[in-house]
């Protein structure tokens, strides 16, 4: 069996969500956070698993700048480029003006679960 090592997150450093996944050591499930009209909204993605993530089509081939990691281990990334707008569903979330709610395409998630 082939073992690899996984490696630390790098601030500032982009990595595709595949290898984000599978070669970065992380304490905790990554935050994946879209920027829509200025706004940076999480991708609401507990309710599925991250062999689901990978699944969606062009999802895989996403790029992400790994921010910082949170004093509660959450490491927080933020897309980069537009490819991962066809990845993901959107809509206002409906107690705010400033909000985005986004599930990945396919996995909606009910803003009041």
């Amino acid at each position: 069996m082939n073992i690899v090592a996984r490696k630390k997150p790098v601030t500032q450093k982009v990595y595709s969500l595949r290898d984000l996944i599978e070669t970065l050591e992380l304490q905790d499930s990554p935050f994946l956070m879209v920027t829509i009209d200025g706004y940076q909204c999480p991708i609401q993605s507990s309710h599925i698993t991250d062999e689901d993530l990978l699944a969606i089509p062009g999802m895989d081939e996403t790029y992400w700048k790994y921010l910082r990691t949170t004093n509660e281990w959450i490491p927080i990334f933020i897309a980069v480029g537009d490819a991962v707008m066809a990845c993901v569903d959107y809509e206002k979330a409906e107690d705010s003006i400033d909000f985005w709610w986004v599930t990945p395409k396919g996995f909606y998630y009910n803003q009041h679960s």
